[in-house]
C-alpha cells in the first residue's frame, strides 16, 4: 500500500503534487499521525483505488489486475454497499462524538 500511495504520478495526469501520501498516512495512522476511527470511509477509498478489495477487481479498476499480492480484506459486497456501510460507521461516529 506505502509502494503505491508514494507511486508518482502516471504521466498523462497533469503535473501536480499528489495528496494521496498524505493521506494515506493520516487515514492510517503512519508515520506519527494518530489513528482515527472516523476516517473508515477514506480508508475504504484509498483501499479500492489502490485495487487491494474485490470490488477493485470486479469493477475493472486498473490498479486491481496488478495486485496478485492482494490480501483478503473482508467479503466483497454487491454494488457499492461496502462504501455505503463505510459511509454509514463514519456518519454514526460523527453524531456519537457530538453527543458527547
Amino acid at each position: 500500500m506505502r509502494q503505491w500511495a508514494e507511486r508518482p504520478a502516471p504521466a498523462t495526469t497533469p503535473q501536480r503534487p499528489s495528496r494521496v501520501p498524505i493521506a494515506f498516512r493520516i487515514c492510517f495512522g503512519l508515520d506519527g499521525a494518530s489513528w482515527d476511527e472516523e476516517k473508515v470511509l477514506e480508508r475504504y477509498e484509498l483501499l479500492y483505488e489502490a485495487g487491494l478489495i474485490d470490488e477493485a477487481l470486479r469493477d475493472g479498476r486498473s490498479e486491481a489486475p496488478a495486485r496478485t499480492d492482494r490480501a483478503k480484506l473482508g467479503l466483497a459486497m454487491q454494488s457499492d454497499h461496502r462504501r455505503i456501510l463505510a459511509t454509514a460507521i463514519r456518519r454514526t461516529g460523527r453524531k456519537s462524538s457530538i453527543a458527547r
